[in-house]
């Protein structure tokens, strides 16, 4: 399921699903590329995804805090490569 359509900065359409597939159409919405975001785990959930330019930054939330205070973690796709090019986990302060 679509979660939700992005036009790109270059005029492309980006349709990113939660089963973690993306797809990026062109301006005739010809099908230009497909590919996987990183494999994630049932204790976590995607929460937002947002584009700049040629990046797309994926926030997924863990259901319970994992060790060294890890409450998710952000992935840095790049669109044209069709690739994750980061991924930063995200630590909570405090229990």
């Amino acid at each position: 399921m679509p979660t939700q359509i992005e036009v790109l900065h270059n005029g492309n359409i980006a349709i990113p699903s939660s089963e973690g597939k993306v797809l990026i159409y062109d301006k005739n919405f010809n099908l230009i590329k497909a590919f996987d975001m990183k494999e994630t785990k049932e204790e976590q959930y995607l929460q937002n995804i947002q584009f700049s330019k040629d990046n797309m930054y994926a926030f997924f939330k863990y259901h319970t805090q994992k060790e060294q205070n890890v409450i998710g973690r952000v992935d840095l796709y790049n669109i044209k490569k069709g690739k994750l090019a980061k991924s930063i986990d995200i630590q909570s302060k405090k229990d």
